[in-house]
């Protein structure tokens, strides 16, 4: 049996606010839930129906959060998804070791990205290429908001987000800056420098104009049919992929 006071906080974690007052954020659906169990984040309450209990009762020996069994209606009544009828959960917000530029060749820098969807599909990019740490724009949408936790599918356990001045890190930094813009230059033609920021820009409106003079080099993927643009996702992994291939 769920109490009303913890419906309410699960309810309150689908707005940024409360997941800061509460320090906690929440995952929902069974692959994401399955990565939490196991990973080293550490988990408040796992809401699941009897029969992932069952098939998953191995991950929870020893553990001292606390597991609630539900209903389907209820996960259904409880999750931000359309359909969510196997488990949730909600976990701490871990706090994140200071950002090392040293240990990750390429940073990917986010200005303004506003879609939730948009970002979980880029944290799932990161992870699958091996970058584990993306910077964004203070204004950027959230690392722990539900929909990009869930578009993310279970790569937020192994990427960091970290929210910064975009103006002022790349200025301190001391790498160059790879702008990706509509008109740059071809990057299946170009020599990648072993070490960059990767500097990608807002949905609609590309990288603002503040930051784009910090941009050494400014690279396009090549359009041959009619398409206006891409996908900001889709973007970072055919740039990242070029890179690597190339790099490597």
């Amino acid at each position: 049996m769920i109490s009303k006071q913890k419906q309410k906080l699960i309810k309150s974690l689908q707005i940024k606010k409360y997941r800061k007052q509460s320090h906690s954020f929440l995952i929902e659906g069974e692959k994401s839930v399955l990565e939490l169990l196991n990973s080293s984040i550490k988990i408040n309450t796992i809401l699941a129906t009897n029969p992932f209990i069952k098939a998953h009762q191995h991950l929870f020996s020893g553990k001292t959060y606390e597991i609630i069994e539900v209903s389907d209606l209820i996960l259904n009544q409880l999750s931000s998804l359309t359909t969510n009828t196997v488990a949730m959960a909600v976990a701490e917000i871990p706090d994140k070791e200071p950002l090392i530029l040293d240990f990750q060749s390429y940073i990917p820098v986010y200005d303004n990205l506003q879609d939730p969807g948009n970002f979980g599909t880029i944290i799932r990019i990161c992870d699958w290429y091996g970058l584990n740490k993306i910077v964004l724009s203070k204004n950027s949408v959230d690392f722990y908001n539900p929909k990009v936790i869930q578009a993310s599918m279970g790569s937020f356990t192994r990427v960091d987000a970290y929210y910064e001045d975009i103006q002022e890190f790349l200025q301190k930094g001391k790498l160059p800056v790879i702008g990706t813009v509509l008109d740059g230059e071809n990057i299946y033609k170009i020599e990648w420098p072993q070490k960059a920021f990767l500097l990608f820009g807002n949905e609609s409106k590309g990288i603002s104009q503040e930051l784009i003079k910090n941009v050494d080099r400014k690279v396009t993927i090549p359009r041959i049919g009619k398409a206006e643009s891409l996908n900001v996702g889709i973007a970072s992994a055919v740039i990242i992929d070029n890179i690597l291939r190339s790099t490597t």
